[in-house]
């Protein structure tokens, strides 16, 4: 009995013990990534690996452009034209400061433009793509890295 008992602890601390050493580490990892510090990437990377991102927490620093109720980024050294936009949509929980939600305004008359940093859940198929972006961050998070400037819109003559 005694001798079983010294393999036991022997294959505990060869096997076992770094096996669950490992994996509590990728957990570890995961959770710091998804929760604590997500990677911040740009468009022009959710456009080439867009399912690489699908359903995960990134972070994306761009130039934003509101109106209507919503928000839309870009970036301009993007030239891949699938995800070279993305739209912004607020998460169920999430009230954006004062500041920010001047870009979410619904003037007809005005648009807003400045520069953000969105956390938030990266989705490549939001929606169709027709009239608006195909994808889509749904934000937990923003943050003005620019003062907003607003541009008057010009009334078509009928």
């Amino acid at each position: 009995m005694l001798l079983n008992c010294r393999y036991l602890g022997s294959f505990f601390s060869v096997v076992a013990l770094p096996i669950f050493t490992f994996t509590l580490g990728i957990i570890g990892t995961l959770i710091w990534q998804e929760f604590v510090s997500p990677p911040t990437v740009s468009l022009c990377q959710l456009a080439q690996t867009p399912y690489f991102y699908m359903g995960r927490t990134i972070r994306v620093e761009a130039d934003a452009f509101g109106g209507f109720g919503t928000v839309l980024i870009t970036d301009k050294n993007c030239n891949l034209i699938d995800i070279a936009a993305s739209g912004v949509w607020k998460a169920e929980d999430f009230e954006p400061s004062l500041d920010v939600q001047k870009l979410y305004s619904e003037s007809e008359s005005e648009t807003y433009q400045a520069r953000i940093l969105i956390t938030g859940r990266f989705n490549p198929n939001a929606a169709r793509g027709c009239y608006v972006p195909k994808a889509a961050i749904r934000a937990t998070k923003i943050e003005l890295k620019s003062e907003i400037k607003t541009e008057l819109l010009e009334k078509r003559k009928e």
